[in-house]
């Protein structure tokens, strides 16, 4: 059972942080000030991806801005990120069930007299403060989607991947941006190919290798 419970956090890095890309570039699009249109629209991209900490070679943004087609014409226009804000709301209200005994008939009635009858009647952020006592809170969604490390056995398979990738993020963002295509590429070709590229980075200097 605890093997299938842990097939849920299963690739959830790359998961997680190609959507918050996508989330993240539809927001910089559609915070810009009225009238500023980006004459190049990859070098604004980037710039976007960057500045956020999510411009990683081998994790592309889901969605790139020209076939990001959901926020021109499919209405979620500086909605994107609504995907994660739900599931942190849907982690952070289940947090409470089990903080109150489970899901007991008394909490479930809780919650349908709270949040489920009252349907779109009210301003939802106040129905969930009421129902929960604060605003939602990310933690509960963060301790789904990976085990902290403080929480595991410094000695376990999990520390160890936990380890490897973030060793692994603190490499691609030490590539300078003219090796992060070439890298991308080669990586697409399988552990040869990212062996051969990571080999012409480290002669660069650009990475610490241990």
């Amino acid at each position: 059972m605890a093997k299938i419970r842990r097939t849920t956090t299963f690739d959830q890095g790359f998961a997680t942080t190609e959507y918050l890309a996508a989330a993240l570039l539809d927001l910089a699009w559609h915070t810009l000030p009225v009238g500023e249109r980006p004459v190049d629209v990859d070098a604004f991209e980037t710039q976007a991806l960057r500045r956020y900490g999510v411009d990683l070679p081998l994790v592309p943004p889901r969605y790139r801005t020209s076939y990001f087609s959901h926020i021109w014409s499919g209405g979620y226009a500086a909605g994107y990120y609504a995907y994660i804000w739900s599931e942190v709301i849907d982690a952070d209200a289940y947090a409470w069930f089990l903080e109150h005994g489970g899901l007991t008939r008394e909490n479930g009635q809780r919650f349908r007299d709270m949040i489920l009858a009252r349907g779109g009647s009210g301003d939802v952020a106040v129905m969930y403060r009421a129902f929960r006592g604060r605003d939602p809170e990310i933690g509960r969604l963060l301790d789904e989607l990976a085990p902290r490390e403080a929480t595991l056995d410094p000695d376990s398979d999990d520390a160890a991947l936990l380890r490897l990738a973030r060793r692994d993020h603190e490499k691609a963002v030490r590539v300078p941006s003219s090796l992060r295509a070439d890298m991308a590429r080669a990586a697409a070709e399988g552990p040869a190919g990212w062996a051969q590229a990571e080999g012409a980075a480290q002669r660069s200097g650009a990475l610490l290798l241990r």
